[in-house]
């Protein structure tokens, strides 16, 4: 899967509402409408298709089984594939709260993981930081950049506040 997502040929046309429906169809019938699911069928659509018409897929696949795409990866898939599956939903969903929630966890987990804080502090800090932002306050009631400032703050620490106020 991680091979498919780096080619980066993602299919950016106009969403066609019966591709949506096919797709949905599919991926049911690859997951939850068989003993074994088929990884193939999920990698090919999660690799190849637009965030825009994956939320459609997502909407239209609980509206068929009456479950979240979320739900049946959980129940019927395991181990780094459905690592794999359950982030991508979670990005194609909601971005911003995907890092959000990342942020938190390498804020207040049980040790800091600094370089996770600052790998998606650099990488996102241009593209949708004021979001993230946003999502992290409205999710952990508590300011992004009051998290990041320790008690006693290190220069990479000001630097980092400095990134995650920059309103791009």
């Amino acid at each position: 899967m991680l091979l498919l997502i780096c080619k980066a040929e993602r299919n950016e046309g106009i969403v066609s509402l019966d591709k949506v429906r096919n797709d949905a169809e599919s991926l049911f019938e690859a997951g939850e409408a068989q003993w074994e699911t088929d990884e193939a069928a999920f990698n090919t659509l999660f690799a190849f298709e637009s965030y825009e018409h994956l939320r459609f897929v997502f909407q239209e696949y609980e509206d068929i089984t009456g479950r979240t795409l979320s739900e049946a990866i959980e129940s019927e898939t395991s181990g780094y594939m459905k690592r794999a599956l359950l982030t991508i939903v979670r990005c194609v969903e909601n971005t911003p709260a995907y890092f959000a929630r990342k942020l938190y966890r390498s804020l207040k987990g049980q040790t800091r993981d600094d370089k996770s804080l600052i790998r998606i502090v650099v990488s996102r800090c241009e593209i949708d930081m004021v979001f993230i932002k946003n999502e992290y306050q409205k999710k952990f009631k508590e300011c992004l950049e009051d998290a990041i400032r320790g008690e006693e703050p290190e220069n990479y620490e000001k630097l980092l506040v400095t990134l995650v106020t920059l309103d791009k």
